[in-house]
């Protein structure tokens, strides 16, 4: 629970009454955190005076002293003060509010913020320009003033749209504050990049002739990020540019395109979720340009997967102490994907979107995105990544997605996805839809002809097998060959079709999935006869905690949060080890390669 609401809950622990009410008339106590207060005893959630009432009348009115208490959180706008409440029930109750101390103008962009940062948000946001310093004190950005130039006021929207914890809800704050073109761009929704673009093409050809020219030698190292998120693409070029400028140009071949990639990595320590998105947005276009440009970057993919062994020690720390706690952030943008259909109903239920569509490709991840918005010829207007749950299997991940909770809510059914579609229509029924208005399908994505139609339905979700399905096949050749399958299957145009039909038909349309991938190096197969669950090549699965430790296989025997209290239980070989001799690139462990995973809205 976040520090600044449990303060706010200190009577709820301390009282002795046997109701105690908590009014969150906004909705800022997440699911997980609601879930928390059932230490204390029976819980209840009420949307409504009905819910309200009948919750008290069947369980309150007659509560005696010595049982555990009642505690009921009302979420309705209604209740937004203890003598809004009918009044038996006040008189009866120890009631608080939850209550965001904050300008209603900046309200959305703390709680849109991962929750390490809403408290410096919310101790920030005082005086009179709260955004200002909201601005300075969580990102470290002066918020452009009267009389900004060009370059301060681009260089801000750039930070805020390539850092994955700025929320969409500081974009439209800003708006009113920007005179530039290209930064009113930056910050429309969705996306406006054209006039950026059309700046940078200019500049590319004119260079000091350009009327661009002090903009990109002043933030130009800033802008080269966009290219590496998607947001804007490379042009030709036919002069010499500086080194932080091949970002963002055609280069000659795949090994000149990796050299350049490895010149300029986004950070070399990653401190936070958001680090470690950048990093791997920034390391899965390297992994691509390694692996298209095979045999000739062989040397070359050596040295740079030694340099990734560091990472990869640094990312496995960050898991152990952070994980849980992100994935039961009540940040709104989500950080791991249970939390990715609680954001898509957000969209809807505030208005920001009359249709969603949720595409989740199984195993894409970093590299295989990189070419994925390449070839589909898709437009980014929001560019960021996510967590997979852990172990990075699909019927554990992939039904997260779509039931929109964490594993141990669904412990029966982690080794199938078979109730991943009842999952899904659960979660959306849940949210007020009708049956009628949910949609789902899980198809290979063979082509145009495979695209589905969803004429009626408001929330969809679609499983594309394709790039998984290449994955297990390309063992022979490993990383190279995964690569260039997933290059040949895009040329049949399904992923293109299917953004063009959906966003024809009024859907926003957002792309994740469930794990990445990782080229492993064998260690061979542990023979642990019936020992073993699951003998999976990146994860091993136990039944009791006694088997993994007699395990004859090496690794991290870490029980991942959100996972079932009683098991399976895994063991996590070390580094880019495969605990099978016959597989090459794969996925279930703990790299960021395969933890990490895009999280993107996109348009033709």
């Amino acid at each position: 629970m976040r520090s600044w609401v449990r303060r706010q809950l200190r009577q709820v622990y301390e009282s002795v009454r046997p109701i105690r009410i908590i009014l969150d008339p906004d909705r800022i106590m997440s699911d997980e955190e609601i879930a928390e207060l059932s230490g204390l005893g029976t819980t209840a959630v009420a949307l409504d005076w009905l819910e309200l009432r009948r919750v008290y009348e069947a369980s309150g009115r007659h509560r005696p002293m010595d049982e555990v208490p009642l505690v009921i959180v009302v979420r309705s706008a209604d209740f937004r003060e203890a003598r809004h409440l009918p009044y038996d029930i006040e008189q009866r109750a120890e009631v608080v509010r939850v209550l965001l101390a904050v300008p209603p103008s900046v309200r959305p962009i703390v709680l849109g913020l991962p929750d390490d940062l809403q408290e410096a948000a919310i101790g920030a946001a005082t005086g009179s320009d709260p955004l200002g310093e909201i601005l300075r004190t969580v990102w470290g950005i002066q918020l452009p003033a009267d009389g900004a130039t060009e370059a301060v006021e681009v260089d801000t929207l750039v930070r805020l749209r390539t850092d994955p914890t700025a929320p969409a809800e500081v974009f439209p704050l800003l708006m009113g504050r920007l005179r530039s073109p290209l930064a009113r761009g930056l910050a429309e929704d969705p996306i406006n990049v054209l006039p950026l673009q059309r700046a940078w093409e200019d500049w590319v050809a004119h260079g000091h002739d350009s009327a661009w020219h002090g903009l990109f030698v002043r933030i130009g190292p800033r802008i080269a990020s966009l290219f590496h998120v998607g947001i804007l693409r490379p042009v030709p070029v036919a002069r010499d540019l500086p080194a932080w400028a091949k970002a963002g140009v055609e280069q000659p071949g795949w090994l000149s395109v990796a050299e350049t990639l490895l010149e300029s990595p986004p950070l070399e320590s990653p401190a936070n979720v958001g680090d470690w998105i950048r990093l791997a947005e920034w390391w899965g276009e390297v992994r691509l340009a390694l692996a298209l440009g095979s045999p000739e970057t062989a040397e070359l993919s050596q040295q740079s997967w030694e340099r990734w062994a560091g990472w990869d020690e640094k990312f496995r720390a960050f898991l152990h102490n952070d994980f849980g706690k992100l994935m039961s952030s009540s940040a709104a943008r989500p950080q791991t994907v249970n939390r990715i259909a609680p954001f898509l109903a957000r969209r809807l239920r505030e208005g920001h979107a009359e249709r969603v569509m949720l595409v989740v490709f199984d195993g894409m991840g970093f590299p295989h995105w990189s070419l994925v918005r390449r070839q589909a010829g898709l437009s980014v207007t929001d560019a960021s990544g996510v967590m997979a749950m852990a172990p990075s299997l699909t019927p554990i991940s992939r039904q997260a997605i779509f039931a929109g909770a964490l594993p141990l809510t669904f412990p029966d059914c982690l080794e199938n996805t078979k109730m991943e579609e009842r999952l899904w229509q659960k979660f959306w029924e849940n949210e007020g839809l009708p049956v009628t208005a949910i949609g789902y399908k899980n198809l290979e994505g063979t082509g145009p002809l495979d695209v589905p139609h969803f004429p009626t339905e408001q929330a969809v979700g679609v499983v594309v097998r394709a790039i998984d399905e290449l994955m297990h096949t390309s063992e022979m050749l490993g990383e190279a060959q995964f690569a260039a399958n997933v290059e040949t299957w895009l040329r049949h145009g399904f992923v293109r079709e299917l953004v063009e039909r959906a966003s024809a038909d009024g859907y926003e349309v957002w792309f994740t999935a469930d794990h990445g991938s990782l080229e492993v190096v064998p260690l061979g197969r542990p023979m642990e006869g019936l020992a073993v669950d699951t003998a999976g090549t990146r994860v091993r699965l136990y039944a009791t905690k006694a088997l993994r430790e007699q395990s004859k296989a090496d690794g991290d025997l870490w029980d991942p949060p959100g996972m079932p209290e009683h098991g399976p239980y895994p063991l996590f070989p070390w580094g880019r080890f495969g605990l099978r001799h016959d597989v090459r690139v794969t996925h279930g462990g703990l790299s960021f390669d395969e933890m990490i995973v895009p999280f993107v809205r996109v348009l033709p």
